[in-house]
């Protein structure tokens, strides 16, 4: 079970390519924030008061302009909100006590978070999986359950599920090396080869 439940945007069942956003971790001082429902409130609140004109979401207008392909800060709340009721967020790693600077992140804490990942993914059956970061993207490439593609890509092979899951490398929308027309390529390409391939399965 997870720590932090996902955001699960009102319209995310109904999108022709479900994506599902999937960052690191929630990064806290001490264990106050750790509730079910953080992710869930972080999120709402983003949709409901963080349009980019504010410029308070730097990391979530990163990833606003790069999925929609929009330009400028010249958006409306309505597009701001609709955007997010559209996609599902989770961070991988389930602890409030996240980092020790000196260590990184304990090797037991990746493992104990792989199951209630797991666990969502089977919950939500996305189409495309955006990891956030090299170090993430990583440790879900040495899973076992999973088939390589290229160095950006593969595919997640979950026990119970009957569908493969791609999994795609997505630079860190807090890093100063994240690029707008380099993530929306990505993302609109991965959109378009899921939608070609689920065509080719129709009958």
């Amino acid at each position: 079970m997870s720590v932090f439940a996902p955001w699960v945007g009102a319209d995310y069942a109904q999108q022709s390519v479900k994506i599902l956003l999937l960052d690191e971790s929630h990064d806290f001082l001490d264990n106050t924030g750790q509730r079910v429902d953080f992710t869930q409130s972080v999120i709402g609140d983003v949709k409901k008061y963080n349009a980019p004109k504010w410029g308070k979401t730097r990391m979530f207008s990163r990833i606003f302009f790069a999925l929609t392909g929009k330009k400028g800060e010249d958006v409306s709340l309505e597009e701001w909100a609709v955007f997010w009721d559209g996609i599902a967020f989770y961070n991988y790693l389930q602890s409030a006590k996240l980092k020790d600077p000196r260590n990184g992140i304990p090797p037991e804490l990746w493992l104990k978070s792989k199951q209630a990942f797991f666990e969502v993914v089977k919950e939500l059956q996305p189409d495309l999986v955006l990891a956030f970061g090299h170090e993430l993207f990583g440790k879900i490439w040495e899973m076992k359950e999973k088939k390589h593609l290229d160095a950006h890509h593969l595919d997640l092979l979950i026990p119970g599920l009957r569908k493969p899951i791609r999994v795609i490398k997505f630079r860190h929308p807090s890093s100063p090396r994240f690029k707008f027309s380099e993530s929306h390529t990505l993302v609109t390409e991965a959109v378009a080869a899921k939608t070609q391939e689920d065509l080719g399965k129709s009958p």
